[in-house]
């Protein structure tokens, strides 16, 4: 997603490089995306620990001049056997120069709304915002994002811990230290009202509610609207008993 991010703030001289195929153990996926500005050296995502991406942005450089893009293999049966892939087995990655501001927006705009981003991309260089007969698919879901409902050290220690491992969060308490704790490390916050689970809270298919309440009167109406809603995980601190 960084990619994709980078590159629709900065299309000019960019070029996008995305995996297109794998054979045997790879760093990332198939559909992984890497940013590339050749003219100045620079990248953004990755797409191997280091083993291609100095040779990337030589040919990105190519396929940025003539305009046309290309699908490059490293690895087993690449003509390259002087870059070699530490793990093992091939990676073909295809290079778009100056990829379509219309796809790259399109895809801002699903996740943005918390969609799924759907684009097909082509082995001779270019994208599509949907599916296309021969075209990979690649899906881009939404962030995992938690709320997290309740007060104190056990609430604010795992808000840090979500938003240090890089996912969006939301703390709702009604103790105005642990929201202030919670903003200090970074996570947005807003007030709990008791027994009214927040308008405002995220709970579609990529989110996760955790509660964490000493005093579990708060619990019991919170749970059933978390119940209701389409979250993929909901937790609650407590012992068996509670």
């Amino acid at each position: 997603r960084l990619a994709i991010e980078t590159l629709h703030a900065q299309v000019e001289g960019s070029v996008l490089a995305i995996i297109t195929a794998t054979q045997g153990p790879s760093y990332r996926p198939v559909g992984a995306a890497m940013a590339i500005y050749p003219k100045e050296k620079r990248c953004y995502g990755s797409l191997s620990s280091g083993c291609i991406e100095g040779d990337l942005i030589h040919h990105a450089s190519t396929c940025l001049e003539s305009g046309a893009g290309r699908t490059i293999r490293y690895g087993i049966g690449s003509p390259y056997i002087d870059i070699q892939l530490p793990c093992g087995g091939a990676l073909e990655v295809t290079l778009i120069p100056s990829p379509s501001r219309e796809v790259l927006a399109n895809i801002m705009e699903a996740l943005r709304e918390r969609k799924t981003a759907q684009f097909s991309v082509h082995r001779d260089g270019f994208i599509d915002k949907a599916p296309q007969p021969g075209a990979l698919t690649v899906n881009y879901e939404a962030d995992i994002h938690f709320t997290i409902l309740g007060k104190g050290p056990e609430a604010t220690m795992f808000a840090g811990l979500a938003i240090a491992a890089g996912y969006s969060a939301q703390l709702f308490s009604p103790d105005q230290e642990t929201r202030k704790i919670g903003a200090h490390a970074g996570c947005a916050t807003a007030e709990l009202a008791k027994d009214q689970f927040p308008k405002t809270a995220i709970t579609d298919r990529r989110s996760a509610i955790v509660l964490f309440f000493h005093d579990h009167d708060w619990e019991p109406a919170l749970l059933v609207y978390a119940l209701a809603t389409g979250a993929r995980y909901i937790g609650a601190q407590g012992s068996m008993r509670a």
